[in-house]
């Protein structure tokens, strides 16, 4: 310890003495600490803080999977619940929850649209939630003539009731329903987005009905389960069911991952950066390391002196270890200062739900964790980056450097050709990051011009939730939305205006369907994995300007009491009817899955074929699509979409207006316009996009100010042979061409080292960044990895810019006086 002591003490007195240097190397070494740690509180938002649950990595979700496809998943029914829970016995609680829809909430700043999961009693237990006032639900309160209560999420509470104390005991008015608040949950309790919990009624009518398969299981594994038995047992309770029910559970089997919420959508892209962070903090290092290399030959009588003196090499290693700490530290403690302003930029430059990066709930603080990472990565990189100067200084003669008296030892070939190893590598790596910013900045490029299959131009959209006693009837809510979209169309303003339960960018509801007399394209007659149910008012292929392929579009004539119809997208006419023609055509649908769950299974004809578009998001997977008649199937939940002749947004409004003519107890919500809801589907991609250039310039500047350094330290060292060259005629080009010439051939060389770097982790990665249907967005779209105009710009990029880097060493170079160059040891 007190040898520690004194290394430390000596280190800081040589810090002090060159604060020059100090201040480079630390700056160097905090930016690339910086976006290490940035990019670990990111990762470690999703992994750990999104779900704060006490010993959360025995809390499972459970489903089940089809045997042939195990990506498509699906919950359980209310029997299915019942029958796990009796028989399994790995669990020390099990809990169900429904998130089927929102609800509407007359808060007192207004009508609202909160979310509203129905839960059991159990989740509360099983996730260790706390209340900050009142209490939450008991198990009676799950049947359904004690339903009438409510628990609030702290964030609600703030914003729906301004942290009202007095809100515990009132009476509020959830769709159309009264309910009283008995407890509000303690700040940081998040549970997906969930505002507003209400009891999840056992004895409900969807929890009753076996076909329907909405509810979510979540259970706590009992003390030494592990997940393999848990899920094994699953199994076998799923295999037992399926002689019982076989049109229910047959080709089904278990599923179960740990709670991991939205974690399974963000880590491809977490892990990505905190690898491209990582190879910054080396370049980083590796420039920390060329300094200290020079400086130690500034220090060479110095080592031979206390190697003379009896100083062994393992003293002279740890003194430099020593000096290399102190100066990891103090970068770590400026990095962390960058990666907080960092993460204060992210924040103001996009919020984290629309950049689709981490969820909303996931705090981007820098904990304990961060702390203890960025403890651990200063460590690392004061080996990391001292080691080659120590072992370097511990090789030195000291009698034959003593003799010498003289600095001719500065410029060894070895030392040199260690230098010049460095300076190559970080420019391969620099060329991976930028050739890394470049795939990404093309992939952002190409959604933006991606063809969406509709037209998005002056699209204004109005998202409705009807709820309540006055809308129990398809037939009030068909009148509604036919009355809204009567006096949309009459407001001046408006060009068009057309009805659907979902539109392009939403997301949604799937049907399951089976094509009637057999699919001809199909080796057999199974249900579809789900097609996207568009339910639309008349003319909506027209009015969002998707082709029509065959037949008709959804018209006036299909009413509630006509014949059922369906039209059906390109990619399910090409997959399930190949070249022949599918109009005239039955489906068999059951829209059960969905909020049309009331209705039984019925044909409906195919009357027309529309082109593709974009359902969910420009980077997502092809899907199967059907457009119902609203009319015969009306939803209560639905969005209205205006095509308007000037600026849409000015009419936001205007038709709020008739929206509260209507029913002024109805919340209006998501009104963005249509390019708004595309920007907002590509925000991830300009985050990905934003953060890899960011890094890409961080790394080009580092491995920049390594060719500067290297050189500027050669022409420093090389005075006396400069000077020669010149008493002998060499001319001022001549210098500044030998120096150009050698950035030139280490760039060159780097940048050889970084294209074979890029096609090596191209070929591990291989499509890990693409698509990937289970994971629904893929993170480069049209690009591949191996793009040779990518990595040729990126090469030409690097390779100009660092020649332009020489060029000041290379001048200095060249103004070297011969007489007084030869005066020089």
């Amino acid at each position: 310890m007190g040898s520690f002591l004194r290394d430390l003490r000596y280190a800081l007195r040589m810090t002090v003495k060159s604060p020059g240097f100090a201040a480079v190397a630390v700056v160097t070494l905090a930016l690339g600490i910086g976006a290490t740690v940035a990019s670990f509180t990111l990762f470690e938002a999703v992994q750990w803080n999104w779900m704060p649950y006490p010993s959360v990595d025995r809390i499972v979700s459970l489903g089940e999977a089809e045997a042939k496809e195990p990506s498509y998943l699906r919950d359980f029914s209310g029997r299915d619940y019942l029958a796990l829970k009796e028989q399994s016995r790995s669990y020390s609680e099990l809990a169900a929850y429904d998130w089927s829809s929102n609800g509407t909430l007359l808060a007192p700043s207004g009508p609202q649209v909160v979310s509203t999961p129905a839960v059991m009693a159990s989740l509360f237990s099983i996730l260790g939630a706390r209340t900050q006032l009142g209490r939450v639900f008991t198990a009676e309160e799950e049947q359904s003539a004690r339903a009438g209560v409510v628990v609030l999420t702290y964030e609600a509470w703030r914003k729906y009731f301004a942290g009202d104390p007095k809100v515990l005991g009132t009476t509020i008015r959830l769709d159309g329903r009264q309910r009283t608040v008995i407890g509000v949950l303690r700040q940081g309790f998040h549970f997906w987005d969930a505002e507003v919990f209400v009891p999840l009624s056992s004895d409900g009518a969807d929890f009753q009905n076996p076909d329907r398969f909405l509810l979510d299981v979540v259970g706590r594994l009992a003390p030494g389960v592990t997940r393999e038995q848990a899920k094994a047992e699953l199994n076998g309770i799923i295999a037992g069911l399926q002689p019982q029910e076989p049109r229910d559970h047959h080709g089904y089997i278990g599923w179960l991952s740990p709670i991991t919420g939205p974690a399974q959508y963000y880590e491809r892209r977490l892990y990505l950066f905190m690898g491209a962070a990582f190879l910054v903090l080396l370049i980083a290092c590796v420039n920390v390391a060329n300094l200290l290399l020079a400086r130690s030959v500034e220090r060479q009588t110095e080592f031979a002196v206390r190697s003379a003196l009896g100083a062994g090499r393992g003293a002279l290693v740890r003194q430099l270890l020593t000096e290399s700490l102190v100066l990891a530290v103090c970068g770590a403690a400026l990095g962390g200062i960058f990666a907080d302003w960092g993460l204060r930029a992210l924040s103001a430059f996009a919020d984290p739900v629309s950049a689709n990066v981490v969820p909303e709930s996931a705090p981007l603080t820098m904990d304990w964790r961060v702390l203890g990472f960025s403890i651990a990565v200063a460590l690392a990189t004061a080996v990391l980056f001292g080691a080659a100067p120590g072992w370097m200084a511990s090789r030195i003669d000291p009698d034959r450097w003593l003799k010498s008296g003289t600095r001719s030892q500065t410029g060894s070939r070895s030392r040199m050709a260690l230098r010049d190893a460095l300076v190559v590598g970080e420019v391969g790596v620099a060329l991976v990051l930028t050739a890394a910013g470049g795939l990404f900045l093309r992939s952002l490029a190409n959604l933006q011009h991606a063809d969406l299959g509709f037209n998005p131009s002056r699209l204004l959209t109005l998202h409705l939730g009807l709820s309540g006693p006055r809308y129990e009837k398809p037939g009030a809510v068909r009148q509604f939305y036919e009355s809204l979209l009567e006096q949309a169309r009459a407001t001046p303003g408006v060009e068009a205006a057309s009805i659907a339960n979902q539109l392009p960018m939403t997301s949604g509801w799937q049907a399951m369907f089976t094509v009637v007399g057999g699919a001809p394209a199909h080796p057999t007659n199974l249900r579809n994995r789900g097609a996207m149910e568009r339910d639309v008012s008349p003319n909506y292929l027209r009015f969002m300007g998707i082709r029509l392929l065959r037949g008709r579009g959804i018209g006036a004539q299909d009413t509630p009491t006509s014949r059922p119809v369906v039209v059906i997208n390109e990619n399910l006419a090409r997959r399930y009817f190949g070249a022949a023609d599918p109009v005239g055509h039955e489906l068999m649908l059951d829209l059960k899955a969905g909020p049309s769950h009331d209705e039984k299974p019925f044909a409906a004809e195919i009357v027309g074929v529309a082109a593709n578009v974009h359902e969910v998001g420009i980077n997502e997977v092809e899907f199967d699509s059907i457009y119902l008649a609203f009319a015969q199937h009306p939803q209560a939940e639905a969005y209205l979409a205006v095509r308007t002749n000037g600026d849409p947004m000015e009419m936001t409004r205007v038709l709020r207006k008739v929206v509260a003519s209507l029913d002024p107890t109805l919340p209006v919500y998501g009104l963005p316009t249509m390019q708004e809801r595309i920007r907002k589907s590509i925000s991830g991609d300009r985050f990905n996009a934003a953060m890899f250039t960011v890094l890409a310039v961080l790394a080009l500047l580092l491995s920049l100010a390594g060719i500067f350094a290297v050189l500027a330290y050669t022409v420093s060292q090389r005075v006396h042979e400069i000077g020669i060259r010149m008493a002998l005629g060499a001319t001022a080009v001549d210098v500044l061409g030998w120096i150009v010439g050698r950035s030139i051939r280490l760039v060159l060389a780097g940048v050889l080292a970084g294209i074979v770097a890029a096609l090596v982790i191209g070929k591990l990665l291989g499509d890990a960044l693409y698509l990937v249907p289970t994971r629904h967005e893929g993170m480069l779209y049209g690009v591949t990895l191996h793009d040779p105009a990518t990595l040729i710009a990126a090469a030409v990029l690097l390779a100009i810019t660092a020649i332009a880097a020489s060029y000041a060493p290379a001048r200095r170079g060249t103004q070297i006086d011969p007489m007084e160059a030869l005066r020089c040891d």
